[in-house]
């Protein structure tokens, strides 16, 4: 009896089992395998995309550094010419002050000032046509009224 209970049965579903373990082993392994693998692999396409967001931010971020420099050359410029026009501006009440020759703002060209019928005094270019009519002597630049050509003095 002993024979029947551990005979060629008992050992055929021992084998059997021991069959089953290790094919389930070897799946286990090529599971793990395979999602190391997959998880390699997808790592390493979220750095490559990552890689080419970063990219793609430089290139913006270049973009704009530049269109910023170009707007702050304009920004000089303006202001350069908003100075040099200031100091020549200035150069014709400095002038004006002291002298009845002065600078033309727009042209830089030496003018003569004359005097008006009411008292004011007439900056006129004879090169551009510019012209700057002044009530009185002037003693700050915000008490001068610019004229165009067109307009009569």
């Amino acid at each position: 009896m002993v024979h029947n209970v551990f005979g060629s049965d008992f050992m055929e579903w021992i084998i059997l089992l021991l069959i089953i373990a290790i094919i389930y082993t070897f799946y286990l392994i090529y599971r793990k395998i395979t999602t190391s693998i997959g998880t390699y692999f997808e790592r390493k396409a979220a750095a490559r995309l990552k890689k080419e967001q970063l990219v793609e931010l430089n290139k913006k971020i270049v973009g704009i550094n530049n269109e910023l420099e170009e707007d702050l050359k304009d920004i000089k410029s303006k202001l350069d010419s908003i100075k040099s026009s200031k100091d020549s501006m200035l150069a014709v009440i400095k002038n004006s002050k002291h002298e009845h020759i002065n600078i033309c703002p727009k042209c830089s060209f030496t003018t003569k000032v004359d005097k008006a019928r009411d008292n004011s005094y007439i900056l006129k270019c004879s090169k551009c046509g510019y012209s700057i009519t002044f009530k009185k002597r002037v003693e700050s630049i915000l008490s001068m009224r610019v004229t165009t050509k067109e307009e009569k003095i």
